[in-house]
């Protein structure tokens, strides 16, 4: 199978009647550091997660539909949080939707699918 970075293109051809979403972190936010930005003061990011799938996916079908995601859910927020913390308050201010994408990618990687389509945030606070 051939995962292509990100592919929210992708995610657009889905319609959105075949989207399941989970929402990571048994549905709370999560506190995670930024990368040093230069400035001497510590940054964070405040995040409420949720990731988009594919209920048409195969390996959705044969894997996930039954008990979703959530056993699996410490190990995603820990893929979520080494994306994220790689990041400045800038980037991640400026390029929201590109760490979203790398975050994707990185969970497609973990599942070795792309039954992941989409992440989203239902919140973002950077300080």
């Amino acid at each position: 199978m051939d995962l292509v970075a990100g592919d929210t293109a992708g995610s657009l051809a889905i319609d959105v009647a075949n989207m399941v979403d989970y929402a990571a972190n048994t549905g709370a936010t999560m506190t995670i550091n930024l990368k040093d930005s230069g400035d001497g003061q510590p940054h964070y990011a405040v995040l409420g997660v949720s990731l988009s799938m594919d209920n048409q996916n195969q390996d959705y079908i044969d894997k996930f539909a039954t008990d979703g995601l959530t056993p699996y859910d410490s190990i995603i927020c820990d893929t979520i949080k080494t994306v994220v913390q790689s990041h400045t308050i800038d980037e991640m201010r400026n390029n929201e939707e590109e760490v979203k994408e790398e975050i994707l990618e990185a969970l497609q990687s973990l599942f070795k699918s792309s039954f992941i389509v989409r992440v989203n945030f239902s919140s973002a606070t950077y300080q």
